[in-house]
This record gives structure tokens, C-alpha cells and sequence, in this order.
């Protein structure tokens, strides 16, 4: 007569003989053979990841920054000739520093989340996800002055 048990991974129904058995568990492990295989596979990776990333995270952080400033540096030459070669405030004109600049969404339906910012935008997104977020949302920009001021409604 054969025992059959439930993988509690895959909740098939399988032999006790598709199971691992050892001292500590006579009756076989929770997983069958199949997926602990898998489990253990998934885990080692994730760790040997892990141990990498600690190893050189100078190295990774480096690599980001450097993606920052190249994806900043496309996105903003894009943006200054889409827009007729400067960005600047609609409402006073102020454009001295890019980092004071903000979009006010004219549609707060298309507003997905609070992150979407123009900073975050220019650093975060891929020069084709950019033009795709720029050409698609409806917006204008504004210095963080104004922006304030319009959300504030002029209360004191």
C-alpha cells in the first residue's frame, strides 16, 4: 500500500516517495521533491544576490548615479527643444534652476500617484518614457512658488 501526501508548494497529491525524508521528519518534508529543488534553487540565488549587492554596493551606487545624470542630461535636452528651447514658469517666468520647477496636472484624473513629479520624471524614467509621459498628461509648469499658491487658494 502507498501513502500519498499533499505538496503544500504545488497542492498535488503525490507518493511518499516523491517526498525527502530524514530523521526529523519521518513522514517526508511539506514540499515534494520537485519544488523543494526549486525553493532551494530560488533561495541560493537570492542569497548569492544578497551577498553581492553588500559586497559592492559603493560600485551599484555609483552605476545609478551615473544612470541619474545620463537619463537627467537626455530628458532635459528633449524637453528644452520640445518645448522651444527653454523651460520656465508659465505664470512668472522664473527659470534659474530646473530643481524648482514642478508640474501642476491641469487634469487630476491623470495624476497616478504623488511621485509624479517633474524631478522624478527627468532622473527616474527612460528618455522614450518620458516623451510617452510628456506627450500623454496634461500639465503645466510652474516654479513651486506659484504651484503653492494655486493649490492654496490665496488663504492666509
Amino acid at each position: 500500500m502507498s501513502v500519498i501526501k499533499l505538496c503544500t508548494k504545488c497542492l498535488i497529491y503525490k507518493d511518499i516517495s516523491e517526498y525527502y525524508v530524514s530523521k526529523s521528519k519521518p513522514n517526508g518534508s511539506s514540499y515534494c521533491k520537485s519544488c523543494k529543488s526549486i525553493y532551494e534553487k530560488e533561495h541560493y540565488n537570492l542569497d548569492i544576490k544578497r551577498k553581492y549587492q553588500k559586497k559592492n554596493k559603493d560600485v551599484i551606487k555609483k552605476q545609478q548615479n551615473d544612470g541619474y545624470k545620463r537619463r537627467r542630461k537626455e530628458n532635459l535636452e528633449w524637453l528644452i527643444s520640445h518645448l522651444g528651447g527653454e523651460i520656465h514658469c508659465e505664470i512668472c517666468r522664473y527659470n534659474k534652476s530646473y530643481s524648482a520647477l514642478q508640474l501642476h496636472h491641469t487634469n487630476p484624473k491623470t495624476k497616478k500617484n504623488i511621485r509624479d513629479t517633474l524631478g522624478n520624471w527627468i532622473v527616474q524614467l527612460s528618455l522614450k518614457t518620458f516623451k510617452k509621459k510628456i506627450l500623454t498628461t496634461e500639465f503645466s509648469i510652474i516654479c513651486a512658488n506659484c504651484h503653492f499658491e494655486l493649490h492654496s487658494k490665496g488663504v492666509l
